[in-house]
């Protein structure tokens, strides 16, 4: 029990935290830019009052004869202008905000909650000017005043309740926004704003009953009757109050209630990252037996997403791909059967090319998404960085930016106030925290956003590729900072990078994800070196010849002639360099009128070039071959090579007319070849091997 309440703690708290700066976020920058600034609340409604009052009142003559109605008009005007302004701009904000969504995790609810409140900032300071006019309107205040925070609370909950549920809409389709605007524009007009609800009871009994079933105009009816209008006025009417069985407020939230139910799904209300401590239960098999504690289990894990194959951002095609029984998508599996666990002290890499899932995984441990199978558990406060300055947003200051992005990370004011001088200090930009982040540099940005990464104060750090930033002093300064981290055993980190040597500096234990599945883990460095080995195996270096090369030197790759021919490794892919390397060359010849030359080449995969070619000995076309199918097998000394990746093609050749360059009968292509790495601490990380000290031995031949 005491967990629970400890996560329902952390989940309010988070929440609160969240909200209370994105709200302070949006009604900042509503305005910022205007000469009038946030004057413009009060002068909005003001203007749209005067032109309301001149046409209905002046000239419609719609009047109900007391000194108050003009100020009742605009009291009516300013809430109908936050309900409108609340539904639009909170629908719109869960897509406007979207790529926030995808980067921390958060309830989406909030930002909508967060956006509605603006607006409703907006309605609190233009009641003030209301409650003003009223005075010189000879309004009569009674203790009904009291009531009115009330009413506006119904509102508010019935307006957000209704952005929820469009803005999910809007999320799918994009028509819902036109759609929305010509019902505000019905909605206006049937609603007793402009006109005495009086008027349509005296006309119309039976229409002015059902208008008040409509909890937006009986909720402004209410907000009007106590602020303004006098006990016994014709227009104070309680009809309709007890036409359903809830009671009015009541109904608003039942509203919002089954609005975030039905928008927000279970999972995705539960807070997984951010300041989240939740308790290991199942921890998947470790890769050894440290003692430590866990800190985060991963256990089988598996994701898939749906891409869309039909353009159905609207109504119309959302439609006709319904009634041609079209999906509109195909399931794309991401991640699949992914165990490991991280221990408390690890510094653990996860690696692997683009597309591999890596930032999927992170994602996962971070509670922005949800696996469709297996477990996350957490140990501890986890801290995500998927992208560095998340949430900055240009128009604020450095300082501002600093404690919106501390908030999204689950941290309060308190605590970031805790913070602040560390990461000001760290990133080096006292004198630039008052100005806007928008005159920083890109290098200045860059230093602020890793300043926060690595000052918060979280018990799990997860990275994804932010190692590499800043100039030269202050590369020094972070990885003095990931030294310290390293050697601290109450912090764990989790790194996403492509830098292999940042893995064998910093990790003491890594995985290499390929297609969405675990592939290598354990030793960082033989990690990274399969790392570098995949990735030499995707480099096609005959797709860097131009076409006349490819043309003139590979005319025919394989063939009738040569149907199989592919080199194969017999020693383990990542060499020491103390002994020499062996690979099989099997090949299926079918001769011809010349005789057939079996040739090898040999490539540096990590820098480019050519390191060895039999056709650039003197007179050598290669190993004679007979026909049929055999395996010759062959060695290579690597007493001269340098650490680097390397790749053997052989080629099929016979003599031509032109002694200076054979004719090529068939090579391996790029999935044919043999890859290898040479990892030996004696050897140079520079220069290429001169074909002049290099020579392939042919041991035997295998039939």
């Amino acid at each position: 029990m005491s967990a629970l309440m400890q996560r329902l703690k952390d989940k309010y708290r988070y929440s609160i935290v969240v909200f209370k700066e994105l709200v302070k976020t949006d009604f900042q920058l509503r305005y910022q830019g205007s000469f009038l600034g946030v004057l413009w609340s009060v002068l909005k409604p003001l203007m749209l009052f005067a032109v309301m009052y001149t046409v209905f009142v002046r000239f419609l003559r719609f009047s109900d004869g007391t000194p108050t109605f003009a100020i009742s008009l605009l009291c009516g005007t300013c809430l109908w202008s936050f309900f409108s302004e609340a539904t639009t701009m909170g629908m719109q904000s869960i897509v406007n905000r979207g790529d926030l969504l995808r980067k921390v995790h958060f309830p989406s609810y909030i930002i909508v909650a967060a956006t509605t409140m603006g607006s409703m900032i907006s309605l609190g300071i233009n009641l003030i000017v209301v409650i003003v006019f009223g005075f010189f309107s000879h309004a009569h205040y009674t203790w009904h005043v009291l009531l009115v925070p009330l009413n506006i609370l119904q509102l508010y909950v019935l307006a957000l309740a209704i952005s929820l549920l469009m803005g999910t809409l809007y999320v799918y389709f994009r028509d819902v926004s036109h759609i929305w605007d010509v019902v505000l524009q019905a909605m206006f007009y049937a609603i007793p704003v402009i006109y005495p609800l009086s008027m349509v009871a005296h006309y119309f009994p039976l229409v002015s009953k059902i208008m008040l079933l409509n909890p937006i105009a009986q909720t402004i009816m209410d907000v009007r009757h106590n602020l303004l209008v006098p006990r016994g006025h014709p227009d104070r009417l309680d009809m309709g109050r007890q036409s359903l069985s809830f009671p009015h407020p009541l109904r608003a939230v039942a509203a919002a209630a089954l609005a975030r139910r039905v928008c927000i799904p279970e999972e995705q209300q539960q807070i997984r990252g951010g300041a989240l401590v939740t308790t290991v239960n199942n921890p998947a098999t470790d890769m050894n037996d440290d003692p430590n504690e866990i800190a985060l289990s991963v256990s089988h894990v598996a994701k898939s997403f749906r891409l869309p194959t039909e353009q159905a951002s609207g109504l119309k095609q959302a439609f006709l791909n319904w009634t041609k029984g079209i999906k509109g998508y195909r399931e794309q599996q991401v991640l699949r059967d992914i165990s490991f666990n991280v221990r408390k002290g690890d510094f653990f890499g996860i690696v692997g090319r683009n597309g591999s899932g890596k930032s999927t995984l992170l994602k996962i441990i971070s509670g922005i998404y949800i696996p469709e199978k297996g477990d996350v558990s957490i140990s501890g406060t986890l801290v995500p960085f998927i992208e560095l300055g998340v949430g900055f947003n240009p128009e604020l200051t450095g300082r501002e930016n600093v404690y919106l992005n501390g908030a999204l990370l689950g941290f309060s004011r308190e605590q970031v106030d805790a913070m602040y001088d560390d990461i000001v200090e760290f990133a080096e930009l006292t004198d630039f925290m008052d100005q806007k982040l928008k005159n920083y540099s890109s290098g200045m940005q860059v230093r602020l956003a890793f300043s926060v990464a690595i000052k918060a104060q979280g018990d799990i750090l997860v990275l994804d590729e932010v190692l590499a930033v800043g100039d030269e002093a202050f590369q020094k300064k972070c990885d003095n900072f990931f030294k310290q981290v390293k050697d601290d055993p109450s912090k764990t980190v989790i790194l996403v990078t492509h830098s292999m040597g940042a893995v064998k500096k910093y990790c003491n234990k890594a995985i290499l994800i390929k297609d969405g599945e675990i592939i290598v883990s354990g030793d960082p460095g033989n990690v990274a070196d399969q790392y570098s080995l995949e990735n030499a195996h995707d480099l096609n270096y005959f797709k860097t010849k131009s076409e006349s090369e490819k043309a003139y030197r590979f005319p025919n790759g394989l063939n009738p002639l040569v149907p199989m021919l592919q080199v194969t490794p017999v020693s383990p892919k990542i060499c020491d360099g103390l002994s020499p390397f062996v690979f099989d060359v099997e090949y299926e010849y079918t001769p011809q009128d010349k005789q057939g030359y079996l040739g090898l080449i040999l490539q540096d995969a990590r820098r480019g070039g050519q390191v060895y070619d039999i056709d650039t000995q003197s007179h050598y076309l290669g190993v004679p071959i007979e026909s049929g199918h055999h395996k010759v097998r062959f060695s290579i000394p690597l007493d001269y090579f340098n650490n680097s990746e390397f790749r053997i093609f052989a080629t099929v050749r016979t003599e031509s007319d032109d002694p200076e360059h054979p004719e090529f009968v068939a090579f391996t292509n790029d999935d044919f070849c043999c890859y290898f790495a040479v990892r030996n601490d004696r050897n140079s990380e520079n220069g290429i091997l001169s074909d002049r000290v290099l020579k392939f031995e042919q041991i035997e031949q295998i039939d």
